[in-house]
Formats: C-alpha cells, sequence, structure tokens
C-alpha cells in the first residue's frame, strides 16, 4: 500500500554531468514509501524474495549494490530498524530500494534515479522515523 510519493527538485544537466553514466533519464528522483499490510515473520526471506521480483520486472536488470544492512529511525535512545537495500540498474532505469522491518511490518522506500542527487537521498532516508500504532 503506497502512503507517500515524493519528487525532488528538476535534475539539472550540471547534476546529470556530475552523476556519470545512468541509463535513466527521468529528469525527477522519485521515492516511493509502501506499507506491506501483510505482516512478515521471515525478514531475510522477503528481501530474497522482492530481490527476485525486481530481477523478474525489469528488463537487463543489474543488481549493483545488495544485502547492505542499514538502520531506519535510528534516535539518541533506539537503535533502529534493521533495513536492507538493494540498488539496480536496469535497461532504462535506475532504482534503490530500502526494506525495513519494523516490528514485523515491512516498510519499502522505492528511489527512481536517485544518483544525481545520492547525499539527499541518503540525507532522506537517514531522517526517516517509522512510529508504529500498535
Amino acid at each position: 500500500m503506497t502512503i507517500a510519493t515524493i519528487y525532488s527538485p528538476e535534475i539539472t544537466s550540471d547534476r546529470v554531468n556530475a552523476a556519470g553514466s545512468n541509463p535513466d533519464k527521468q529528469k525527477y528522483t522519485t521515492l516511493t514509501i509502501d506499507v506491506d499490510p501483510e505482516r512478515s515473520p521471515d525478514f531475510e526471506q522477503y528481501f530474497n524474495l522482492a530481490t527476485l521480483a525486481v530481477q523478474r520486472r525489469y528488463e537487463d536488470v543489474t543488481i549493483t549494490k545488495r544485502d547492505v544492512v542499514l538502520k531506519i529511525s535510528v534516535t539518541d535512545t533506539f537503535p533502529g530498524y534493521k533495513s536492507y537495500e538493494l540498488d539496480f540498474d536496469a535497461k532504462d532505469m535506475r532504482g534503490k530500494y530500502i526494506f525495513t522491518n519494523a516490528d514485523g511490518t515491512i516498510y519499502i522506500f522505492a528511489y527512481r534515479n536517485p544518483s544525481p542527487y545520492s547525499k539527499e537521498v541518503e540525507d532522506i532516508y537517514k531522517s526517516i522515523m517509522i512510529s508504529p500504532v500498535g
């Protein structure tokens, strides 16, 4: 279930040039935040199945980073929720997915064309605060 979609400012030509090779020609970076309505008892299996789904979904996909353990919602008093990152290039797009397990609820942060704003993308996911309703 999608709960938010956020668009970056337009990516300028100087930012495109600074980013180097990128198959994605979109003029924006997009962040879509989804919550899986089904609780998942096995986060590693969920991530592995999601990786396979990405490989089936996109044409000529190349996984560029996988299984990087991150923490989302880190505070001075909370160590954060376990998260996995999946970065990939496909025929005409670049994606970064971050899967976060918040007490069995999976949040998916899906970035499209993240590289021209990679520092900003990092700042966004480091600022995310999940407050599960329980």
